[in-house]
């Protein structure tokens, strides 16, 4: 029974093992799907609404038709602030230092677009062209190149995070696969260790003894001691039979020495 206590305790352990290495994959890919990957998913719409804003400022300028350019300038108030919702929500899963230091340095940024965007649209639709053009080259085209560097800063930064974390989920499954070898290993040696220590103990010691006292019987030793008899087994049958081999043999011996006796009192038989 001990081999095979030691045999599911090993079992228990690298079932629990397994699930625990399990919950801890599935947290570690959670956080790369929910954090990592979210980052920098919001890092490229950021870059994408400030092209969108820009593009839309752009008509702005170059649209000579009033009406229409209220229209870009519409859309353009409305892309630039989803601009700055994604933004904030960029910031709000930030958790370590440097990210957020990055992320406020692009809200940072993309206020100054913002900005310096909004006066450029606001002399356009003025019908001032040239203090509008004045407007992007001076202020705009710099902070919009500051705004897409930082977002571009905080894109490498999730692409890094996303390496990082790969290399550590990858870490914890060998980490996970080795202990699972290592318990499944252990265990293993030790039930056979177990189960070989049982077979000698139980099963070789008395059938080497019984055949020891098979030995001895057989050359006449009467006075062997026969162990096992008690036992419910094969051996214990076998010694159980033994001894009543032995029972039988001294019996025979004694009958056969009675009659010695007799014919030595009796003398010799006469013709």
């Amino acid at each position: 029974m001990l081999p095979i206590g030691v045999l599911v305790i090993a079992t228990v352990t690298i079932l629990w093992t397994a699930y625990h290495g399990i919950v801890q994959l599935r947290g570690a890919t959670d956080e790369v799907i929910e954090t990592s990957a979210e980052r920098r998913a919001l890092s490229l719409a950021v870059i994408g609404e400030i092209n969108e804003a820009s593009l839309l400022a752009k008509n702005v300028l170059l649209e000579p038709d009033n009406a229409r350019r209220m229209v870009y300038q519409q859309r353009y108030q409305a892309s630039i602030g989803q601009a700055i919702g994604t933004t904030d929500r960029l910031v709000a899963t930030t958790a370590s230092s440097d990210w957020h230091t990055g992320t406020e340095a692009l809200k940072a940024r993309l206020l100054e677009l913002q900005k310096a965007t909004d006066k450029s649209v606001t002399l356009s639709v003025a019908n001032n062209a040239v203090g509008a053009m004045d407007a992007v080259r001076m202020e705009g085209a710099p902070a919009r190149a500051g705004v897409i560097k930082a977002a571009q800063g905080v894109v490498d930064q999730a692409a890094r995070e996303m390496i990082q974390a790969k290399s550590d989920i990858n870490a914890l499954g060998r980490s996970i696969l080795t202990r699972l070898c290592t318990f499944a290993g252990v265990g293993m040696t030790l039930s056979l260790g177990l189960l070989a220590a049982v077979v000698i103990l139980f099963i070789v010691r008395p059938l080497t003894g019984v055949t020891g006292a098979i030995q001895k019987l057989a050359n006449g030793e009467l006075a062997v001691e026969i162990d096992g008899a008690g036992r419910r087994d094969e051996v214990g049958t076998l010694a159980r039979s033994l001894n009543v081999f032995k029972r039988n043999m001294i019996t025979a011996e004694a009958l056969a020495a009675e009659q010695a006796t007799e014919r030595t009192i009796k003398g010799p038989v006469r013709k």
